[in-house]
C-alpha cells in the first residue's frame, strides 16, 4: 500500500546513449535497466515515444547498477537506463551521451513511502500521522541554507558511504538530481485526484497497453493518502512560513 510520495527523480535518472548510436538502432539490441519495474520502463517508454517507438519494440536486461555501467562501459549495451552515481560513470567513462533524464519527464519517476496493508491496519492513525510529520521537519531542516555543509556530510558518510569519494559538486549534483517536495508541494500531489492519482491512472493505462498489466486496479485501491493528508494540512496551518499549497493540475 502506498502511503505517501515523497518526492521524485528530477534529473537524477537517464537514459545514456553511446555517442556513435542512433534512435534507428535501440531495437536491434538489448537495452540495459536498473530495475525492470512500472515506474522505470514507464520513463524509457516516454523517451521511445518521443522517438516512434514503444517500450514493446525493445528487449530490456535488468542488472545492478554497477554492473548495467560496467558492461557499458565495455561497450556490451549500447543504451542504458541508470541512476547516478553510477550513471555519471557509465557517462563519463563509457563514451556515452545522456539523451534525456527524469527532469524532462516530470514525476516520471516519483519515490516515497510503501507498507503491507496487514502492517498499515496495526499501526495507530495518531503514530502514523506523527512519521508523517517527522518527515515534513526533516524535509525543511534539509531545505535551509545554513544546514547543506552537514547535510553533504551526512549523504558523504551514510548515504554513500560505500562508495566514492564524492566531490562536493558531485554530491550537490546528485542532490539537485532530487526533487524532494516542501509540503506544500507534497500536499499537492498526494491529496485526492492530485499528481500522484493521476500518475496511477496513466501508469495504469500504459501497462495495459503494453500487456504488462497483471491485475486491474485503480489508486484508491493501492494508496491510502489520509495520514499524510492531515500531516501537511496541520504542518502547513502551524508553520507561517509554509506557504498556502494550490491545487495540483499535473
Amino acid at each position: 500500500m502506498l502511503i505517501a510520495e515523497t518526492n521524485w527523480s528530477h534529473g537524477g535518472d537517464k537514459i545514456i546513449v553511446k555517442k556513435d548510436v542512433r534512435i534507428s538502432d535501440i531495437p536491434k539490441k538489448p537495452v540495459g535497466i536498473y530495475l525492470e519495474v512500472p515506474s522505470v520502463i514507464f520513463f524509457l517508454d516516454q523517451y521511445l515515444q518521443d522517438n516512434g517507438l514503444k517500450y514493446k519494440d525493445v528487449r530490456v536486461i535488468e542488472m545492478e547498477t554497477d554492473t548495467l555501467s560496467e558492461n557499458f562501459i565495455k561497450d556490451r549495451f549500447n543504451v542504458i537506463v541508470n541512476y547516478d552515481p553510477e550513471a555519471i560513470r557509465a557517462e563519463r567513462k563509457g563514451g556515452g551521451r545522456v539523451v534525456v533524464t527524469s527532469a524532462d519527464y516530470e514525476g516520471c519517476i516519483p519515490e516515497g513511502l510503501i507498507t503491507l496493508k496487514s502492517i498499515l491496519e496495526t499501526i495507530p492513525p495518531e503514530d502514523h500521522v506523527k512519521i508523517h510529520n517527522g518527515w515534513a521537519k526533516a524535509v525543511a531542516w534539509s531545505k535551509k541554507p545554513d544546514n547543506r555543509a552537514e547535510y553533504m556530510d551526512i549523504m558523504r558518510k551514510y548515504t554513500y558511504r560505500f562508495r566514492g569519494p564524492f566531490s562536493d559538486a558531485d554530491l550537490q549534483e546528485m542532490l539537485n538530481n532530487v526533487s524532494i517536495h516542501d509540503a506544500p508541494r507534497q500536499l499537492e500531489r498526494n491529496q485526492d485526484d492530485g499528481g500522484l492519482y493521476t500518475y496511477l491512472r496513466n501508469l495504469r493505462d500504459f501497462l495495459a497497453g503494453n500487456d504488462l498489466l497483471r491485475k486491474e486496479f485503480k489508486p484508491e485501491d493501492i494508496f491510502d493518502n489520509t495520514a499524510v493528508v492531515t500531516a501537511l494540512e496541520q504542518k502547513i496551518a502551524s508553520d507561517p512560513q509554509e506557504p498556502a499549497a494550490t491545487q495540483d493540475t499535473k
